[in-house]
This record gives structure tokens, C-alpha cells and sequence, in this order.
């Protein structure tokens, strides 16, 4: 699982570190979807993007969380709610 990601992560790991220091980023496959402050930002704004499928949210350092079926079923209490609060919303 997370092969794609993870050779997506290793080829542009110099970049991201260089583009977004101290951050944590989110890939599914091979595109990034974003980079964020905090690993919650994080799996908030993959959990709205990908609501049924993996992702890879890890720090541009390397070290790795992988975010799949444990995070969907954390959300699924209200997968609505994490969105928002990932919008900005209460």
C-alpha cells in the first residue's frame, strides 16, 4: 500500500522540504494535494479530498504517518464536521 506515494514522496522529497519547510503534505498516487502547518491540517484536508480512499500525509522530513482506513473511520463519526472545521467553519 502507498507504493505510488511513496516513490512520488522519495522523487520529490528535496523540493518539498526546499517549498515547505517543517510542514507535512498530503499525496494520493502521484499528485500532491497539498502541504499544511500541523499532521491534523494535514488528515483534515485529506479526509475531505479522498472521503472513501488512502492517503499518505507525512513530514517533509520523512517521518511517515500512513493515513487510510484508521483515519476514515475516525471521520466517518462525522466526516462533514472535519471538512468544515478543515474550511475554516464552525
Amino acid at each position: 500500500m502507498f507504493e505510488l506515494e511513496r516513490k512520488y514522496f522519495a522523487r520529490h522529497q528535496r523540493n518539498l522540504k526546499r517549498k515547505y519547510p517543517d510542514c507535512f503534505v498530503v499525496i494520493k498516487a502521484k499528485r500532491l494535494l497539498g502541504a499544511y502547518a500541523t499532521l491534523h491540517d494535514a488528515i483534515s484536508a485529506g479526509t475531505c479530498a479522498y472521503p472513501s480512499a488512502a492517503f499518505l500525509a507525512t513530514h517533509v522530513n520523512g517521518l511517515d504517518w500512513d493515513v487510510g482506513n484508521t483515519v476514515r473511520i475516525f471521520d466517518r463519526v462525522d466526516p462533514l464536521h472535519s471538512c468544515l472545521l478543515a474550511a475554516g467553519e464552525k
